[in-house]
């Protein structure tokens, strides 16, 4: 028998058992990772600070860490312009191609 990774039944996609197990098993895992990631980064921000450190590279090169102190920019405000001068923004509108792409959403 063949173990389809995808098909249609009654009018509905079905994904086979196993990958949606397997996305759950990953995507719980990722979570978990990015937490800790996170943690560290800022636990490393701290430390950073304290010390007055703005780039830190390991001995064999594979991680660099730098520190961006709080900062104020400027940022163009696409939508107070579609509000304010709709004529304008849409004379400034163009066409973009989005290549096709699958999203997992996991809840």
């Amino acid at each position: 028998m063949k173990n389809e990774l995808v098909k249609v039944e009654d009018g509905k996609v079905v994904i086979a058992e196993n990958i949606i197990k397997e996305i759950n098993k990953f995507q719980k895992a990722k979570l978990k990772m990015d937490v800790m990631q996170e943690e560290l980064k800022e636990n490393l921000k701290i430390a950073m600070e304290k010390v007055g450190a703005d780039k830190y590279i390991s001995p064999d090169g594979t991680i660099v860490v730098n520190y961006f102190p709080e900062r104020t920019s400027k940022r163009f405000s696409s939508t107070k312009l579609k509000k304010e001068k709709p004529e304008l923004y849409e004379e400034y509108l163009e066409d973009s191609i989005t290549k096709a792409y699958v999203k997992l959403t996991v809840k």
